[in-house]
């Protein structure tokens, strides 16, 4: 046995990575620790909102008919219903993990529970790009406080 150890220390990257890997963490935990009672509690989806209702209810029709969108809405502007003029990203993405995750066919609580998460999840997600733009326009210190 040698009585010699080699200490190693961590990495710069390894550092910054695990602060970027903490700050979204804490980013995601404060977009769905606090808010949680309020919106899945009494047994549903308590969305805020009528836009959220409404973009549920296109995701919904998403994945039951994936991956065709609808163009025209009945319900909207009633009685004569009106064309589907919002941006479709947001929702296909939505739709896409909830069809995945729901194995091409999911409840309409797992389509309401993903929806719900899906604004945090994203919202939490932004402070990998911003790191990544401070630290190319200053250095990593300011990636780091800007993702902060």
């Amino acid at each position: 046995m040698s009585k010699f150890s080699i200490k190693t220390m961590p990495s710069a990257s390894t550092l910054y990575g695990s602060a970027l890997a903490f700050i979204f963490a804490f980013a995601l935990f404060l977009r769905t620790y606090f808010p949680y009672n309020d919106v899945f509690g009494g047994g549903w989806v308590k969305f805020r909102w009528y836009d959220s209702w409404y973009h549920i209810r296109l995701v919904e029709n998403l994945v039951h008919h994936f991956p065709s969108r609808i163009q025209f809405d009945p319900y909207t502007a009633y009685p004569h219903g009106q064309d589907v003029f919002f941006a479709p990203f947001p929702d296909f993405l939505l739709g896409f993990f909830t069809w995945l995750f729901g194995a091409g066919s999911p409840s309409p609580g797992m389509i309401e529970t993903l929806g719900a998460y899906f604004p945090a999840i994203v919202g939490a997600l932004v402070t990998i790009p911003v790191f990544f733009l401070g630290k190319e326009l200053f250095n990593k210190k300011v990636g780091l406080i800007a993702a902060a």
